[in-house]
């Protein structure tokens, strides 16, 4: 045997046992938490019964039954993200998921989107995309007031100082815009406010998530919505292990649900996100229009 040979199978064998090695690390961290173990096979059960591909066909499907491209609702979105100075779009970065894209659809097929409504508006990073997307249009974003107990003590603003650079960061984002109007108050007031007189073109609701603010949302934006209005909706589960009025909750889906089943909306649901790696925390996007019903 050579010497570089004598080296290179030693070499080879120092990596083998590294690996091994970390390989044990790692089952041995899954032996002392079972309920990871549990959901790991869950995933890949659910992985295995529709793959990623079949996940983004379906999702596919449904773009095209609205008149909407989701490869080319892609592309566009990347140019309006590079645009302002934004990452390429990738689910997994931040906030980023598929409501995107679909905005991205709607500003490409839909061309009569003059009035823009958004219910939450957290960091304003969605408010300044659908800004950009409709540039010709009104873009009203309601949230609390800085001062509002719920926006205080909700999304880890607890700490005064996170929550003043939290609210410089967002004020600074809405201020780069001219075509932004930020309102602050609870969106359960909406309808004693002069917006009521209103009809918007496209409502997007990512408020609170549970009961009752998310049902009021939903009704509300169906009194402010015309024949054409296309409404969305954030976040919404199907079921839940624990629900809350903030994050987590089945009432989006509920409302929305009764609401098909009255037969007073067209409803669509998307994944939220498509990866695998979001099927053991599986949301939906909903995506419905006011029924006609001046027959009746």
């Amino acid at each position: 045997m050579t010497s570089m040979s004598f080296i290179r199978k030693n070499s080879n064998a120092r990596i083998l046992i590294k690996e091994s090695g970390m390989m044990a690390f790692k089952l041995l961290k899954l032996i002392k938490n079972p309920l990871k173990i549990i959901n790991l096979i869950k995933l890949e059960y659910l992985e295995f019964r529709c793959n990623t591909n079949k996940r983004i066909d379906s999702q596919t499907k449904i773009y095209k039954e609205l008149g909407l491209q989701r490869d080319k609702s892609i592309k566009h979105l990347n140019v309006i993200l590079k645009q302002l100075g934004l990452n390429k779009y990738d689910e997994d970065y931040g906030m980023y998921s598929e409501h995107l894209i679909i905005f991205a659809g709607i500003a490409l097929e839909k061309k009569n989107i003059d009035s823009v409504l958004e219910i939450g508006t957290y960091d304003a990073i969605s408010t300044t995309i659908l800004s950009a997307l409709f540039e010709n249009s009104k873009i009203y974003t309601i949230d609390l007031k800085n001062n509002d107990p719920i926006y205080k003590q909700t999304y880890s603003r607890e700490d005064s100082e996170i929550r003043n650079r939290f609210n410089i960061a967002r004020d600074k984002i809405i201020a780069s815009r001219n075509n932004i109007e930020f309102i602050q108050m609870n969106s359960l007031a909406i309808m004693q406010t002069t917006l009521r007189k209103k009809k918007f073109d496209l409502i997007w609701i990512d408020g609170a998530h549970g009961y009752p603010f998310v049902c009021s949302d939903i009704m509300n934006s169906i009194a402010l919505a015309h024949q054409s209005t296309i409404i969305m909706c954030d976040d919404i589960w199907e079921s839940v292990d624990k629900s809350d009025q903030i994050y987590k909750s089945i009432a989006s889906w509920e409302t929305l649900n009764c609401l098909k089943y009255a037969e007073l909306i067209d409803l669509y649901f998307f994944l939220k996100r498509v990866g695998k790696i979001h099927l053991n925390n599986k949301k939906f996007i909903a995506y419905f229009k006011l029924k006609d019903l001046s027959t009746i």
